[in-house]
């Protein structure tokens, strides 16, 4: 494989809503609540911003997702299969992460997936990786190219 694809996770129109939705709140609270307890607020945004998801990189038997200033490494080695499917995350409901400030990110469960790693921030572009016996759920902005690229890199040897 030649370069490491790299492709960008677009954030659908509801989650930057509900993202701007939260800023603004946060800030009323921040200006609402005295010091130095408004410093939580500020944590509070900063934890959610560092956890947002800004894109993917496809490296031979590695994906990198990557965050505000680090990347979630994803071993590739022991992937059954990597589908394409838009909207696989509908009727999901949150067991532990964020639930819509700049992504949806953490542990989640619906009835066709069953429980699910989601690093998802617009679900039409929805791409499903069974690695093992977890499955992850990604949005990359090229699902069909994203999908080739982490079969080759599963293949791949380094």
């Amino acid at each position: 494989m030649t370069g490491s694809p790299h492709f960008r996770a677009p954030m659908s129109s509801r989650l930057k809503a509900f993202t701007a939705a939260f800023l603004a709140l946060m800030a009323v609270v921040l200006f609402k609540v005295p010091p130095p307890a408004n410093l939580g607020v500020l944590a509070i945004v900063g934890l959610t911003a560092a956890f947002s998801v800004r894109g993917y990189t496809v490296q031979p038997g590695m994906l990198l997702i990557h965050r505000l200033g680090w990347a979630t490494r994803i071993p590739l080695s022991g992937l059954v299969s990597a589908e394409a499917e838009p909207n696989a995350t509908l009727g999901s409901i949150r067991v532990f992460g964020i639930g819509g400030a700049f992504a949806f990110v953490g542990k989640f469960r619906n009835a066709t997936l069953g429980s699910y790693r989601a690093y998802v921030t617009d679900p039409d572009f929805c791409v499903v990786l069974e690695i093992g016996p977890e499955k992850i759920v990604v949005t990359p902005d090229s699902p069909v190219r994203f999908v080739e690229a982490v079969r080759l890199a599963a293949n791949s040897r380094i």
